[in-house]
Order: structure tokens, then sequence, then C-alpha cells
């Protein structure tokens, strides 16, 4: 999931996720908006989040993953 000031948005991948964050960064804030990527995994009835660290989403964002 990616939450961006204008909502958030799901998606299948972390590599999809990143290119969504990509083709909107120029529209966000990064001092006053609140941004974030969550990993939501799912196993029967167990359910993990955990939010993705700037340093991964930055890197990946240059390509460097």
């Amino acid at each position: 999931m990616v939450q961006l000031p204008n909502g958030r948005t799901l998606h299948q991948t972390e590599d999809e996720a990143i290119e969504y964050l990509r083709d909107r960064a120029e529209d966000v804030d990064p001092e006053t908006d609140d941004v974030n990527v969550v990993r939501v995994s799912v196993e029967n009835e167990d359910w993990t989040i955990a939010e993705m660290s700037w340093q991964n989403i930055a890197l990946r964002l240059m390509g460097g993953e």
C-alpha cells in the first residue's frame, strides 16, 4: 500500500508500489506531506503489516535495489 496526501492505493508487489510512488514524487513535499509504503502480508487469518524504511524506499527510487 502507498499512502500519499491524496489517498491510499493498493499494489500487488513492492515494485509496483515503488513505481507508483516514483511516478507521483514530483507532487509530494517531503517536508510536510505524510508518505508511507506499507507491506501487508496475509497468510490464512494471520496478517503482518510492516512499514518500509525510508532508506529502502530511497534506494529503490534511485534504482539501486
